[in-house]
């Protein structure tokens, strides 16, 4: 949400904050984000980087009007900018 998330790992918790971006309407962003990690971990992404990829699908489906799907492009830029370190 527009608070950030969280990552409960058995190594502790890893917190990223919200994403700047314009928000036009927050109809499935929550759907987006678990649709963008769970697809990532079927690609056998690690756990952190399937979070930062729930981020970033769910940030970009917030600046889509409505139900309109998330950009893949906006997904990867987006993505591009979140650090894990």
């Amino acid at each position: 949400g527009q608070e950030g998330a969280l990552l409960a790992e058995p190594e502790g918790v890893v917190r990223l904050p919200a994403l700047d971006v314009p928000a036009l309407g927050a109809v499935g962003a929550g759907d987006s984000f678990t649709a963008g990690m769970v697809l990532a971990l079927a690609r056998g992404e690690s756990p952190r980087a399937a979070f930062a990829w729930g981020m970033a699908t769910g940030a970009a489906a917030v600046m889509r009007p409505g139900t309109a799907r998330p950009r893949a492009e906006d997904v990867a830029r987006l993505r591009a900018t979140i650090s894990l370190a």
